[in-house]
């Protein structure tokens, strides 16, 4: 497999974005490919005969039968999973010099592998995560949402039309990676109506300035490749996971496998003695923010004001707890840091915001 001159020089100085889809995270018996929730959705929402209609479509139309709340919950059971685990991609993207990564993936795969590597990263869903960029971490965006943060997930064509909108800091900074980068995409079907809306709203702006972009696609049809040639977009004919493996090779980087883990802490056994007390851990859920601040407490009372009350405000409820949660387990299994601090700070004030505009009393309070 021949990798370009230009590509190959440009990731030797780090200088290539990657951009991911969902077959970075395809595999037999692994997270559900964009045909199959699709099947799956109209199904269940007894859509009838869908025939080629996309995921977003698929997902429009799921809402307007069963509702936003249901189509969410479901796309949450389907992907957040603990039997889904890192793919040999998700370990070769995290030991190649990518210092910026894009992804439609709502998983959470990619950075799981990156703290496995012990690879610090900055996490991009909101506009407001932008400004904890740092040039000595690596950038995911996650430009569709994340699974753990409900609100955020891009899956009905309304939502895929608005994602711009809705994000316009985060926005602006793709579309400076496309002005100044080379892009490298993997893992997206390129003659998918979805991805070439996404690509002409990202570049549209930058005409004939937008620089060439590189995109690896197993078997792509002629029809395909002269498609992308005109837009500027060589296309690499391989599939995803080799096109990796010779970019490890070509750039001597030494095997995902050796790569170091989590630190294992070794306990040297001790016999206790009667008069001595064996210290009692505390419960992830209790873990506190700024003093003595009882989350756990916090959130089983408002949980209990806001249930049966609108269902839009405790969907809302749900997400803030979800990510609180996710949060507290990222710093019992990865230790503080200031990113970990600076979102349980943001989580925190948003609930005080919801409990203050509804139930008339702070979360401070009810912790």
């Amino acid at each position: 497999m021949d990798i370009p001159q230009e590509l190959q020089e440009q990731l030797h100085k780090g200088n290539v974005v990657l951009f991911c889809g969902a077959g970075i995270s395809m595999s037999e018996g692994g997270l559900p490919s964009g045909a199959q929730l699709v099947r799956e959705l109209a199904q269940r929402a007894k859509l009838g005969s869908v025939g080629k209609m996309t995921l977003p479509e698929v997902a429009q139309a799921y809402e307007l039968e069963m509702g936003h709340q249901s189509l969410i919950a479901y796309i949450t059971s389907r992907i957040d999973n603990p039997r889904y685990t890192p793919l040999r991609a998700h370990r070769l993207i995290a030991a190649l010099p990518f210092r910026r990564v894009i992804t439609t993936n709502w998983d959470n795969l990619l950075g799981e592998t990156l703290r496995q590597a012990r690879k610090s990263f900055v996490k991009v869903v909101r506009d407001a995560d932008v400004t904890f960029a740092d040039e000595e971490k690596i950038l995911l965006i996650k430009l569709h949402g994340s699974i753990e943060q409900k609100d955020s997930i891009v899956v009905t064509g309304d939502d895929y039309y608005d994602v711009f909108t809705r994000l316009p800091e985060t926005a602006n900074l793709v579309r400076t990676y496309f002005a100044t980068k080379i892009v490298l995409f993997l893992g997206f079907g390129l003659a998918d109506a979805d991805f070439k809306r996404l690509y002409h709203e990202v570049v549209r702006h930058l005409g004939k300035h937008k620089r060439r972009a590189y995109a690896v696609q197993l078997d792509p049809s002629p029809l395909t490749v002269k498609y992308w040639q005109q837009k500027n977009v060589q296309i690499i004919a391989a599939d995803a996971t080799a096109f990796l493996e010779t970019v490890r090779e070509e750039l001597g980087v030494a095997e995902p496998s050796t790569l170091p883990g989590p630190k294992q802490h070794r306990l040297q056994p001790t016999l206790a003695t009667p008069t001595q007390r064996k210290p009692v851990a505390p419960r992830a859920s209790t873990a506190s923010w700024r003093g003595n601040l009882n989350l756990e407490r916090g959130l089983d009372a408002l949980k209990a004001r806001l249930q049966g009350g609108d269902p839009d405000v405790f969907l809302e409820f749900a997400t803030l707890e979800s990510r609180l949660c996710a949060n507290i387990q990222d710093e019992r299994r990865f230790g503080s840091s200031e990113t970990v601090r600076s979102e349980r700070a943001r989580i925190v004030m948003e609930l005080n915001r919801l409990a203050l505009a509804h139930c008339e009393v702070s979360f401070n309070v009810l912790c």
